[in-house]
């Protein structure tokens, strides 16, 4: 696949290629057209008395590299004096007094007679140029293997401003170049910006379209971009954010929806202790409790209704804590063992006149994150629920640690009576109870389980519930262990 990176090096690199290989093109048969117009008959005019010293220097060097090269022996040099215009210039080289070259003009032959004779130069003088009333005068001497050689070069100016025909052409030339460079750089610049665009568009108009459909409300929405580009990790996390914002969304009616349930619970929850606190309350107003045993009986009923509201609303407030997450619940290192016989102790203290056999099993060392107040509720309203569910007036608890693949797991046993197999994957839920819990509302309220789950995911850990055989409820918390602390 060709990115979009990989599009623009070689739209720089073409785009400076193209005119430069166009201009050599171009300069190639413009110089193709100016040697085939000189050959044509069209020449140069000698125009001011630089340019002839500039020729006739030209002209010196020229000559006598050749003759040098050739040993004496004579030349022809129309090639090289073919673009003066003859009829104003002549050229005439000669060898030992032989004159072996000419060109140009012989009507301008006598101007050489004004020349000085080079017989009469002095000996280190090797060339004489004059220029008088628009005519030029040029001589050079000079001794080729013992030979003396002698290049006369003589022009009668053109008017200055005079403009020949290659100069015309010349100029046409040129502005014919850099019209033609002008206009290869603007189609190169068209083509490659269509070449970019025709990559760049389609994309950024398929990211509106799915932004118009965000702005609708369409979460679903998934776009495809199959090539590996640029534009491949822009779509990616477009679909990324798209499903992020429909789990969101989620959430939060999911979240409503546990907001009304939480209300509508509590609504219901709360008032049944309520009803039942108003209505002894009235029993006492209206004397219906004439005995001082009545009264001190409904005074009881009083107190452990209000006792039923203190510890929702505690539970309450424990799980708006937990909700709040570590900004109410900071984390720090924790010893499971040290905690867990700590608990076992105390709770077996704590417990004994209600009849709970409470044991601690499990030796291995496990250090977890967590936080010791979510751990002591955890354990304690798992503790709650055991001494309220069992079946007699005795009861058993086994509290186990154990390590394994990077995990602490607390199993958490007793041997009550157990739940429905239907309702063992609902026990964690807000404010779910049993049917056999439904029928004794006094027994709870329904949040201890949720907030022992709500709790271990603030941990980073999870919890899960089976049924014992043949009876009996096991709880387990899965904590991750910390890395120095894992075991195989």
């Amino acid at each position: 696949m060709m990115t979009i990176k990989r599009r623009i090096l070689i739209s720089h690199i073409v785009l400076f290629l193209v005119p430069v290989m166009m201009t050599m093109v171009i300069v190639t048969a413009s110089v193709i057209g100016l040697t085939a117009f000189i050959r044509s008959g069209h020449h140069v005019a000698v125009e001011s008395t630089a340019q002839f010293s500039n020729t006739a220097e030209l002209a010196r060097l020229t000559v006598f590299h050749w003759i040098d090269g050739e040993h004496g022996k004579p030349q022809n040099f129309d090639w090289l004096f073919q673009i003066l215009a003859p009829e104003r210039n002549y050229i005439e080289i000669r060898q030992d007094g032989e004159i072996i070259y000419t060109y140009g003009d012989r009507t301008l032959r006598p101007m050489i007679g004004q020349i000085p004779d080079p017989s009469l130069m002095k000996a280190s003088e090797e060339g004489y140029i004059h220029s008088s009333q628009g005519k030029n005068y040029y001589l050079y001497k000079r001794t080729v293997n013992g030979v003396p050689v002698y290049l006369y070069f003589v022009s009668d100016l053109v008017p200055h401003g005079t403009d020949g025909p290659l100069e015309t052409v010349s100029r046409w030339v040129l502005i014919f170049i850099c019209v033609c460079l002008l206009l290869f750089v603007i189609a190169t610049s068209y083509f490659l910006t269509a070449f970019l665009l025709r990559r760049i568009l389609p994309p950024l108009e398929e990211l509106k379209k799915g932004a118009e459909q965000l702005q609708k409300g369409n979460l679903s929405i998934q776009l495809e971009h199959n090539e590996q580009d640029e534009f491949y990790p822009v779509f990616r996390a477009f679909n990324v954010m798209a499903q992020k914002l429909e789990e969101s969304l989620g959430e939060r009616v999911r979240a409503e929806g546990a907001r009304k349930e939480l209300i509508a619970s509590m609504s219901h929850d709360i008032r049944t202790p309520l009803t039942s606190i108003k209505a002894y309350v009235e029993g006492l107003q209206d004397g219906i409790a004439r005995t001082e045993e009545d009264r001190q009986r409904y005074l009881e009923v009083i107190r452990k209704k209000t006792d039923e509201l203190d510890m929702m609303l505690d539970q309450l407030f424990f799980l708006s804590k937990i909700d709040m997450g570590e900004q109410a619940l900071p984390m720090e290192p924790v010893d499971l063992l040290e905690f867990l016989r700590n608990f076992a102790e105390e709770s077996r203290l704590a417990h004994a006149r209600d009849g709970m056999e409470i044991f601690m099993e499990g030796s291995c060392p496990a250090v977890i994150r967590g936080n010791r107040m979510l751990l002591e509720r955890i354990l304690s309203n798992l503790m709650t629920n055991s001494i309220k569910y069992r079946t007699g007036s005795r009861g058993k608890v086994c509290i186990r640690l154990s390590a394994l693949k990077g995990k602490a797991v607390i199993s958490f046993s007793d041997d009550g009576p157990g739940v429905p197999e239907s309702s063992v994957s609902r026990l964690f839920e807000l404010f779910y109870r049993t049917d056999a819990a439904r029928s004794h509302p006094q027994n709870g309220s329904g949040l201890g389980l949720t907030i022992a789950a709500r709790a271990m995911a603030l941990m980073g850990g999870s919890a899960r519930a089976e049924n014992r055989i043949p009876h009996g409820l096991k709880i387990e918390l899965i904590f991750p262990l910390r890395k120095e602390d894992s075991h195989e």
